[in-house]
């Protein structure tokens, strides 16, 4: 059978130029719909910080998103690698930690991604998978750079954060 409805977990690295930030947990619903060869992926959840220092200067990331995607695979055998990619739009809050300097915002954004993965027991009932993420903030972020301790708007610039993730899933 084909689909598989279940949970998929990651850690997710946040990366742009000039900025630190907390690496991130996630946790979703997640959905598989397909054939033997490809399969598309919905799901629905939420990511947070692993850490939230107040005397630091790194930015912690929360989100709540949607993703839709698609794969196709590479093998036909029980286990078998997959390469793909999606969108995932939701709501982003940006915080950055620490004393005076600190400030956040949120609003809705979008990700883009690709995608390499592989199932492990596709053949069975219990669909367990692994897949390396690499997504792309299409609108970015605007904050202000540190100048020591202080922050001035002057340096304001616009980045568009990365986001490296691991994730695991199991689907039934």
């Amino acid at each position: 059978n084909p689909r598989a409805f279940g949970v998929k977990t990651g850690v997710i690295f946040p990366m742009a130029s000039g900025r630190s930030f907390f690496p991130m947990m996630s946790l979703q619903f997640d959905v598989r719909l397909g054939s033997r060869s490809r399969f598309l992926e919905f799901g629905i959840g939420g990511a947070a910080p692993t850490d939230a220092e107040s005397s630091s200067n790194t930015i912690g990331l929360f989100a709540f998103f949607g993703e839709f995607g698609g794969s196709f695979y590479l093998s036909d055998g029980s286990i078998a690698p997959y390469i793909g990619g999606g969108i995932s739009p939701g709501f982003w809050v940006y915080d950055r930690m620490g004393g005076s300097s600190s400030g956040n915002s949120d609003s809705l954004r979008c990700t883009i991604y690709g995608q390499a993965g592989i199932t492990f027991t596709r053949d069975s009932r219990t669909k367990i998978y692994a897949e390396f993420r690499a997504s792309r903030h299409i609108v970015g972020f605007t904050d202000s750079l540190g100048n020591g301790s202080t922050y001035s708007t002057a340096t304001s610039n616009t980045y568009h954060p990365t986001l490296l993730a691991l994730q695991f899933g199991i689907g039934w």
